[in-house]
């Protein structure tokens, strides 16, 4: 029972590290996309930037709490 309620939580990180690669495969649109949002575009840059990032923090993150 403990493992099945891992599966939401397992299939959120495998959305998030699906999106960050398609950001860092696609850096050029992505980063116009931030760009075009209604936020300062400083704060793009930053996010064009952070978010590919994120999933690969959320990814070692549960395998060294697997490892425990």
């Amino acid at each position: 029972m403990k493992e099945l309620s891992k599966i939401p939580a397992d299939l959120l990180i495998l959305l998030w590290i699906y999106t960050g690669l398609d950001k860092l495969i696609r850096w050029e649109d992505s980063r116009n996309a931030f760009r075009n949002q209604t936020f300062p575009e400083e704060l793009a840059e930053v996010l064009a930037y952070a978010v590919p990032l994120v999933p690969q923090n959320k990814m070692n993150q549960r395998n060294k709490e697997k490892k425990k």
